[in-house]
């Protein structure tokens, strides 16, 4: 309940930051860019997060003795508001962001200069909270608002989706979800759909002509932002923003 009416509140105060003018200005100034960073990683059990662990320090050079379960969520997510893009997280992720202290105002000091400004003005931490995992399909409202604001179809926005350490069905059920919608999806590990060349073809070559979407799997932290931050750019240039 108190997730829920968390998510609400959130949910009311980025619509009324997108009204009227001051809601353009904002938009432009936190460079129109929101990555969504799910994934069901909060619920590794211990056995499975160690026999990750390798695997997860090797692909980021992490602190050894950091847990398994957050380092992706929590590099990839400082790398993306260091290039100026504010950060939207839903789901159980949201307990290891919160926990590292990137949903606190402070965190703005980890932010790029445009997105720090807006943080500042604001009053706001570049890393805020939708909500729990339910509440992920609820973020096309705010894509819907930001598109209709600007006039323009959901698959030009300059707007990413993220699941750097998915583990559970839903995460891809979200994934997909999202690619129907048009949008850029990360992956951190790789569907299991590879048993399927039909898939493995409508993922990687017939995607972008049928719903404008983009499937990205990329187990390295840094190139994986690049990426993300490479779709952003080559949409706002299109959109002359």
């Amino acid at each position: 309940m108190a997730e829920n009416m968390s998510s609400q509140k959130t949910e009311g105060k980025l619509k009324k930051l997108l009204s009227g003018k001051k809601g353009r200005r904002w938009i432009v100034l936190c460079v129109l860019a929101v990555a969504v960073i799910g994934g069901g990683t909060a619920f590794l059990s211990r056995t499975r997060a160690k026999a990750a662990k390798a695997d997860v320090d090797t692909l980021i050079g992490s602190d050894a003795g950091k847990s398994a379960r957050t380092i992706a969520n929590e590099e990839l997510t400082k790398q993306l508001i260091a290039k100026d893009i504010i950060v939207l997280a839903a789901g159980c992720t949201c307990g290891g962001l919160e926990n590292c202290g990137l949903m606190s105002p402070e965190a703005a000091e980890l932010a790029g200069p445009n997105l720090k400004a807006v943080c500042q003005q604001l009053s706001i931490p570049p890393v805020l909270n939708f909500g729990p995992c339910l509440a992920i399909g609820r973020l096309d409202l705010l894509a819907g608002e930001i598109a209709e604001l600007l006039g323009v179809d959901l698959p030009q926005l300059p707007l990413v989706l993220s699941a750097p350490q998915w583990l559970e069905e839903q995460a891809l059920a979200d994934g997909c979800f999202g690619l129907a919608l048009g949008f850029t999806v990360h992956l951190g590990l790789p569907p299991f759909v590879t048993g399927s060349p039909v898939i493995l073809d409508v993922l990687t070559n017939q995607l972008p002509d049928l719903t404008g979407g983009k499937l990205i799997v990329d187990t390295d932290v840094s190139s994986s932002a690049d990426a993300l931050e490479q779709v952003i750019l080559e949409k706002r240039k299109a959109l002359g923003i």
